[in-house]
């Protein structure tokens, strides 16, 4: 089921919410539920917004989110994470009618080929999901408040509304100017470079002296099986066996005067443990590497003066070329945006320490990985277009494009009526049933 697979990932990657609004549609007459948003002839029902919340909350436990998660505040005003949720999908829920409205004043038509599909992927879902059964598949859709029509309706309008984009953006975005997504940038994102202190430490594999062992590098420094041993500070010995004693890989040993295994700690490179799950085992610093971690970064602010990018620079070179695994960092640019979700709350705390102060600022953050010093610079004039700064702008086109629509709404988002006592009779995110399909 392609058409599916597609439709899940999009829920996943999409900056707005992928609502439903099928009342577009003559068909919404079996919707009986209250109004809750208009604008001339388009409506979003009670019904309906219970169906987009059940696909938020999906994507937002997609993320990690659980039920015990909805309750936390958020911000000093008392908002929870519920609320939030709850406010976000009623803010997209109205660009989607605005890119209704917008659609029916450019006067387009979905291709055939479009609704064709549409048609093809309920009438999957018919026959896999609800074993071939209409009424069957009804009652799981129930469960989102939902029917097989209403949903049919929903994906002509999903279409519909990326239609109307794809007209005036092009595919992908394919019609944007470089100006549009350098303006955007300069707008919407932050430039700096970073030292961060770690708040942890790798554990690497050690043998059983509890020496830690170090590895041959390949070509492209990456470790190899074969451990590397120090052929001038150590020797080979002979076993009982009258043979020279070799490790598991068949290569000579090389031993320390004391018995301990002479690595060679310069060409070599140590192995991070890695726990049953795949990750990489760290542990704590100590209490004392901790308040230094603290001075540190302390001492590189108040070193810095504002604008003074060299200082910074060497500031980041002086802690990186230490022998001290806790700091990390280099002169390359990153990139964050300041509008929408970086993915992780530590990049958004990073992204809006950054946005409250100037270009030429440093500001030190402390999140879950240690202290993260970072500098903030104006965006490069070539930031889309030079290779090195790709892997922080896979998703910018679908930015860019997302923030001209919303733009572009802006007037029509502003005449859509809300009834406030609809909106306040919807169960919380608690009582919303996850929608991880359709």
């Amino acid at each position: 089921m392609k058409i599916c697979l597609k439709r899940a990932l999009a829920c996943l990657l999409c900056v707005v919410t992928v609502l439903s609004l099928s009342c577009v549609f003559t068909a919404c007459s079996q919707d009986k539920s209250p109004v809750l948003l208009s604008y001339e002839n388009l409506t979003v029902t009670e019904n309906q917004f219970k169906f987009l919340l059940s696909r938020a909350k999906a994507n937002y436990e997609r993320m990690g989110l659980s039920e015990d998660n909805y309750d936390d505040l958020i911000d000093l005003d008392g908002t929870t994470r519920g609320d939030y949720i709850m406010q976000q999908v009623l803010h997209d829920a109205k660009l989607m009618i605005a890119g209704a409205a917008l659609f029916e004043q450019e006067g387009l038509t979905l291709p055939a080929e479009t609704v064709d599909a549409i048609e093809t992927e309920v009438a999957e879902y018919i026959e896999y999901h609800g074993d071939g059964s209409k009424s069957a598949f009804n009652n799981i859709l129930s469960a989102y408040s939902f029917n097989v029509t209403m949903l049919e309706n929903q994906y002509l309008f999903e279409a519909k509304y990326q239609y109307v984009q794809d007209y005036l953006y092009g595919e992908n975005g394919s019609k944007l100017a470089p100006s549009a997504t350098q303006e955007f940038l300069n707008d919407n994102a932050v430039a700096f470079k970073q030292l961060l202190i770690r708040s942890y430490k790798y554990v690497y594999e050690k043998d059983v002296s509890g020496d830690e062992i170090y590895y041959l590098t390949d070509a492209n420094d990456g470790q190899t099986d074969n451990i590397a041993y120090d052929k001038i500070k150590g020797s080979t010995r002979i076993g009982e066996d009258g043979k020279v004693i070799t490790d598991k890989n068949g290569d000579s040993i090389y031993f320390l005067e004391n018995g301990d295994i002479a690595y060679d700690k310069e060409k070599g490179v140590r192995a991070v443990m890695v726990d049953a799950t795949g990750n990489l085992v760290t542990e704590l610093c100590s209490s004392e590497e901790l308040a230094e971690n603290k001075e540190i970064a302390e001492k590189v602010k108040s070193s810095v003066e504002k604008g003074d990018f060299l200082a910074f620079e060497q500031a980041v070179k002086e802690y990186t070329d230490k022998n001290d695994e806790r700091f990390t960092g280099d002169n390359s640019y990153c990139f964050l945006y300041t509008t929408g979700d970086n993915g992780y709350d530590e990049l958004n705390d990073i992204a809006d320490a950054l946005s409250a102060v100037e270009v030429g600022d440093v500001t030190v953050v402390n999140s879950e990985h240690g202290y993260n010093i970072v500098m903030r610079y104006d965006i490069p004039e070539d930031a889309t277009a030079n290779k090195d700064y790709e892997e922080w702008f896979t998703d910018l086109n679908a930015r860019v494009v997302n923030y001209l629509f919303r733009k572009k709404c802006a007037d029509i988002i502003e005449s859509i009526q809300v009834d406030e006592d609809v909106f306040a009779a919807l169960p919380d995110m608690k009582k919303i049933n996850a929608n991880y399909n359709y």
